[in-house]
């Protein structure tokens, strides 16, 4: 996963509004990408059905050309797959599958994205995110664990509180 993909993951929980707006876009890039990936092991694999499929004639044509003294299937089988040719396609239709597998990846990413943003919305919605507001019982329990002094400075009247400070 590329740098821009990890951030367009990235939630920001102090604008869940635009990252709720964002989503279904980022979404539909990412699923048009993943169908894309799809085609391209499709057309992959095809190619080299085709190069199995052509190599395949060619040795059956020409066996001795491949090394070949009997024409047997699976001997047909090893030579192809011995061929440079065939390697070749087949690294094409594994590193389209990677990048398939990436791309769905991505996919579901924003799937978890879009539970997160919800999680995140209704926690917003109860308050979570709200400013800590103590009760009586509660403001009197950290009086109680603060500083003797800062605690009597409390109870002092704003004149003796004047004449502590001079």
């Amino acid at each position: 996963m590329d740098k821009l993909e990890q951030e367009v993951l990235l939630i920001d929980e102090h604008a869940l509004d635009k990252e709720c707006v964002r989503l279904p876009n980022d979404y539909w890039r990412a699923a048009h990408a993943a169908a894309e990936a799809k085609r391209d092991v499709a057309e992959a694999e095809a190619e080299l059905e085709v190069i199995s499929a052509t190599l395949g004639q060619q040795i059956r044509d020409t066996p001795g050309k491949f090394g070949l003294e009997k024409v047997t299937e699976p001997g047909v089988k090893e030579a192809v797959r011995a061929s440079k040719q065939y390697r070749d396609a087949s690294r094409v239709v594994i590193e389209a599958k990677y990048q398939q597998d990436l791309a769905e990846a991505l996919v579901r990413a924003f799937e978890m994205k879009k539970r997160a943003l919800t999680n995140l919305v209704e926690l917003h919605g109860m308050g979570w995110y709200g400013s800590v507001r103590p009760s009586a019982k509660g403001r009197e329990a950290v009086k109680d664990m603060t500083p003797i002094k800062s605690y009597r400075r409390e109870k002092l009247t704003p004149e003796e509180r004047r004449r502590e400070e001079s």
